[in-house]
């Protein structure tokens, strides 16, 4: 189950007309010339495509590196007071826009796959910058908060009924350097 990917370009655009993962939102961001593309083309954010061994587009996400604030009181509940730095609200992270997997290649293990590649982004940029957490926006639909809590994301707001999203991140914990 070896996936291979390639990068949003005009020449593998057209591969994304059959992508559909059961999420309108998702679908019509990366059927959108205007945006995704744009995005890619800007380096505001990089997509990838992700390819399964006969070469079908099987899924994709979108990422880009941004702030996200998050208030000491919902710090202080998820029990990271002594692994972030006090004074600190805004925290650097790499900011997963979309992800979606086709429905036709769902429950395969293809996202985890998927998400492995944003982890080993997120580890490098540790290494590199600095960075606290990975930070998505995840869709409240059973599979997809399963999902996210299966890799360890936590919610990090109140349960909030009129938003058809909630905020989650991952920790990202390296051994410090010595």
């Amino acid at each position: 189950m070896t996936l291979s990917f390639d990068y949003l370009s005009e020449e593998t655009y057209w591969e994304t007309e059959n992508f559909d993962c059961g999420e309108e939102t998702v679908n019509e961001f990366l059927k959108d010339r205007d945006e995704a593309l744009e995005y890619q083309k800007h380096n505001s954010a990089i997509t990838r495509l992700y390819y399964d061994s006969e070469n079908n587009m099987i899924g994709f996400y979108t990422v880009q590196v941004s702030l996200l604030d998050i208030d000491r009181q919902s710090i202080k509940n998820l029990d990271w007071n002594k692994k972030l730095p006090r004074l600190k609200s805004s925290f650097p992270v790499i900011h997963v826009l979309y992800f979606g997997v086709d429905s036709r290649h769902a429950r395969k293990g293809y996202g985890r796959q998927m998400m492995r590649d944003i982890f080993d982004m997120a580890f490098e940029l540790v290494r590199n910058m600095g960075c606290n957490f990975i930070f998505a926006e995840a869709i409240k639909s059973e599979n997809t908060l399963k999902f996210y809590t299966e890799l360890d994301f936590r919610e990090i707001d109140e349960d909030d009924s009129t938003l058809s999203t909630t905020r989650m991140v991952f920790k990202i914990d390296m051994p410090a350097k010595e």
